[in-house]
């Protein structure tokens, strides 16, 4: 048993002591966002409300997801003790209602459940002229109680049955008594005595949050500018040796496409649960697109991150060095069609345990104050309306491209640079950590201690990977996802949270099951003959063969060297010198001194497309058709006609020969030539 097999999962307990101490104190869904909806729950509120308006919703089909602001976010923290920011949650749920009609209503509620906006798409879309009268008072005052909660008493009604194409707009605000510049805004818009469009928002003043936002867009500028920079320099190293690689092989395209069907389980699972079409749902509300669209663009998204995972995979698995290819042989397994070899389930345990560890590493900054001093934010809120959540965190095989680029590509490329070890170490780190800052943003608020975080991880991931091997790193990416969207559900507290806390936790726990299962009682594997396989050819040359082929080259070597001139001729007043080393044991290069008759000499530099065998023996046949032509008088135009025919007759496709030939006639300082 190998050391990490019980100091992974060690670690893996320990960091959930650590979660259960800092996530409820620092992270941003716990103490900012305070969810209290899921998914059904959020359905049967939106449902309610449209009932009270008039709406009979029992055949319609309900789309749900959710949204943050990140100016809301930003004024809270500005100003945390302002009552007129506190009463909006950044979070938002969307819950869309559409009819077999084509009607649709969208109902906007807090994370509590309190309705914050509420809008008739169908009368929203009518342009008619409005000529009923103002609405009721009672109807007014009752939704200003339902939206601003127990805060309608701090309201002043400041325009009342304005009309507009909509409707007839009524507009409440409440001006925040402590900091001029911040107000609440409750709107409401009727028509024909029902309710057509009713939100309710908070505004903050430009000039109160100048500074926050060009610390933010510093911030928030670099990062980006970071992810651009590393992002495309990796996108182009990738595929350059991608396609550079395929001159000496062309198993790592096969292997990068079989290995990638890893990531078909989160792309299958999205169609599914249903995830594309509630996200298709929202297409002409959000993007003013058909759903069509959307379903369309899944697909072709779904197939370019497939294609883009393979790409990384195949070009690492080509790049790799003798001494990283046994962290490679566990995926190497699972692309020979093995994934119950014991390998397999080893990397993909120990890969789910690293992710707990990798989860709280994120959090460790947020424990010492000096350090960071907001909210953590590891996770999108997404996942909290997902159709089945319990799912949700195999989106770790597809957003953990991060941590595939890094270990599948990035280190075998700087592994196969001539640098001093410390060199490509440092250039990895500095790299790895500004790309994970940049793409996970830890404290959203705080670039210094998002750095540290994402340190703190690639240190880990760094260890993981050593330990075991990169399929254990992309299992680490789901195995963090499951860990804190457990967490997440079970701060939230509520019965229906903490069902769904425990299905994430079961479902997970199963397939960690499963991965020790296999490690344990899976198929043996000779990890050396899995190394082996990774050759170019795909199969082992044996060392007798090997030593076979080389003393035949080297035979080889020594005729096409004697096909050579020993020395240069010896002609009065001129000095002549040549050599040629072949870059193989045997090559296309050939040079020659031919003494034609009459006193004249040939002068003759060529070389043959190509190394190897192949150009030896054209490099030979053109030796041969140059001796031949010097037993006549130099024409130099017809020896490079027939040299040029011959040749085209008998070379193949993509074969050819570059010549140089000279006649010099000593006697009389004369030097013909000709290409």
């Amino acid at each position: 048993m190998r050391r990490s097999d019980y100091l992974i999962p060690a670690a893996a307990a320990a960091s959930l002591a650590l979660l259960a101490w800092l996530v409820p104190a620092h992270d941003i869904h716990a103490r900012l966002f305070q969810p209290r909806l899921t998914r059904l729950e959020a359905i049967d509120a939106a449902r309610a409300l449209a009932k009270e308006y008039g709406f009979n919703t029992s055949s319609w089909s309900w789309a749900v997801t959710t949204e943050t602001s990140g100016d809301q976010t930003s004024a809270l923290a500005v100003f945390p003790l302002s009552p007129v920011l506190r009463s909006l949650n950044p979070l938002i749920v969307r819950v869309l209602a559409t009819a077999p009609s084509g009607e649709s209503i969208l109902a906007t509620l807090a994370p509590s459940g309190r309705p914050v906006a509420f809008q008739r798409r169908s009368a929203n879309a009518a342009r008619r002229n409005v000529v009923s009268g103002p609405p009721p008072p009672e109807l007014v005052l009752r939704e200003l109680a339902r939206y601003a909660a127990g805060n309608s008493d701090a309201f002043q009604l400041t325009s009342s049955g304005a009309a507009s194409q909509e409707g007839l707009r009524t507009v409440w605000e409440w001006m925040d008594p402590v900091t001029p510049g911040i107000l609440a805004r409750f709107e409401l818009v009727t028509r024909d005595g029902s309710i057509v469009r009713a939100s309710y928002t908070t505004e903050t003043a430009f000039r109160l949050m100048v500074h926050d936002r060009r610390q933010r867009q510093r911030a928030t500028g670099a990062l980006i500018g970071a992810l651009i920079g590393v992002g495309a320099l990796l996108a182009f190293l990738c595929i350059w040796n991608f396609f550079s690689r395929m001159t000496v092989r062309t198993d790592h395209v096969r292997f990068g496409l079989l290995a990638a069907l890893v990531a078909t389980l989160p792309l299958l699972a999205n169609w599914l649960t249903g995830e594309v079409a509630n996200q298709a749902a929202f297409a002409p509300l959000d993007l003013g697109s058909s759903s069509t669209t959307i379903l369309f663009g899944s697909v072709t998204g779904g197939i370019l991150i497939f294609l883009g995972l393979a790409l990384v995979l195949a070009t690492g698995y080509a790049l790799l060095p003798e001494p990283a290819k046994p962290h490679w042989a566990a995926l190497r397994l699972v692309s020979q069609r093995h994934p119950f070899a014991a390998a397999a389930g080893r990397e993909a345990a120990l890969g789910l345990l690293g992710g707990i560890v990798i989860s709280s590493l994120f959090y460790l900054p947020a424990a010492i104050a000096p350090l960071a001093t907001g909210f953590v934010q590891v996770t999108a809120p997404s996942f909290l309306v997902k159709p089945m959540p319990a799912l949700a965190p195999l989106s770790g095989l597809t957003t953990g491209a991060d941590f595939l680029a890094l270990f599948a590509f990035f280190l075998p490329w700087l592994q196969t640079r001539k640098w001093r070890p410390w060199i490509g170490n440092t250039i990895f780190a500095a790299s790895g950590v500004v790309l994970l800052a940049a793409v996970r943003q830890p404290f959203p608020r705080d670039l210094a201690a998002s750095l540290i975080a994402c340190a703190l991880v690639l240190a880990a991931l760094t260890a993981i990977y050593r330990a075991t091997g990169v399929l254990a790193v992309w299992f680490a990416a789901a195995g963090m996802l499951a860990t804190l969207q457990a967490a997440t559900q079970f701060v939230c507290g509520t019965p229906a949270y903490i069902a769904q806390g425990t299905h994430t936790t079961v479902l997970w726990g199963l397939v960690l099951l499963t991965a020790g299962l296999i490690w344990r009682f899976g198929t043996p594997s000779d990890e050396q003959a899995v190394i082996e396989s990774m050759q170019p050819s795909g199969k082992s040359i044996s060392r007798s063969d090997r030593d076979r082929l080389l003393a035949e080259f080297s035979v080889a070597r020594r005729a096409q060297e004697g096909m050579l001139p020993l020395a240069p001729p010896s002609i009065p007043s001129y000095s002549l010198a040549a050599t040629c080393e072949p870059a193989r044991e045997v090559g296309g290069d050939l040079y020659d001194f031919l003494a034609f008759p009459g006193g004249e000499w040939g002068l003759c530099v060529a070389d043959v497309s190509g190394k190897g065998v192949p150009a030896a023996l054209y490099m030979t046949l053109a030796k041969g058709m140059l001796v031949s032509a010097a037993s006549h008088p130099a024409d130099l135009p017809l020896i490079a006609s027939r040299m040029n025919r011959f040749l085209a007759e008998a070379g193949r496709r993509r074969t050819f020969v570059t010549m140089s030939l000279g006649v010099l006639d000593a006697p009389r300082g004369l030097f013909r030539h000709i290409r």
